[in-house]
């Protein structure tokens, strides 16, 4: 059984998923550019005035046990708007992207999170025991969360839609401001004129 998909993202539909069979061995480039209907999506969800570019330049190379490291940048030219006046405030936005995209559990051995703490061993294990752990221990993926972002391989998909979207949420200016804007606005309408 596969792992359960997390809540979508307007970016969720192909080409933003990668049939981890369609991949070769070596390294896999392509450039992804999101469709009209998905900018408005994104530009819905994220209250954006304007998404006029939205693009993924991605590198994917194999490592071991299944996994595959992602690499790239993302590029976006919108519009917010500003927090003081309302008018269009332009961003462009080229952002580095990387991150580890892991098999699910089940199917390659378990996966060491060192965000988790590791389970305690059994003191009573022997020998035997010892050696079994040795060798169920080499089937473990040890990631390392302050290198990389650590992505669930979906249904032997690769899924960058949602790593694209939460890069983009995050690299939006959060107090966009138009140029020479300034509260109180320099005409002294608003606020006080409310309080004449």
């Amino acid at each position: 059984m596969g792992e359960q998909e997390p809540a979508a993202s307007p970016l969720e539909a192909m080409p933003w998923r990668i049939p981890v069979g369609a991949l070769s061995r070596g390294a896999n480039t392509g450039l992804i550019e999101a469709i009209e209907e998905e900018r408005l999506e994104v530009a819905r969800a994220l209250g954006l005035l304007a998404l006029d570019h939205l693009a993924l330049d991605w590198r994917l190379a194999p490592l071991s046990r299944g996994r595959w490291r992602l690499t790239g940048r993302l590029h976006a030219r919108l519009e917010q708007a500003c927090v003081v006046s309302l008018e269009p405030v332009a961003q462009d936005i080229e952002e580095e992207v990387s991150a580890v995209f892991v098999p699910d559990a089940g199917e390659r051995g378990a996966v060491v999170d060192n965000r988790q703490p590791a389970p305690a061993q059994n003191s009573r294990s022997g020998a035997r025991d010892g050696r079994r752990d040795r060798h169920e221990s080499e089937r473990e993926i040890v990631l390392d969360p302050d290198e990389d972002a650590i992505e669930p391989i979906l249904n032997g998909q690769i899924v960058l839609g949602r790593l694209a979207y939460e890069v983009l949420a995050v690299s939006l200016d959060p107090y966009p401001r138009a140029e020479g804007a300034s509260w109180p606005p320099a005409d002294g309408g608003g606020a006080g004129e409310a309080s004449a």
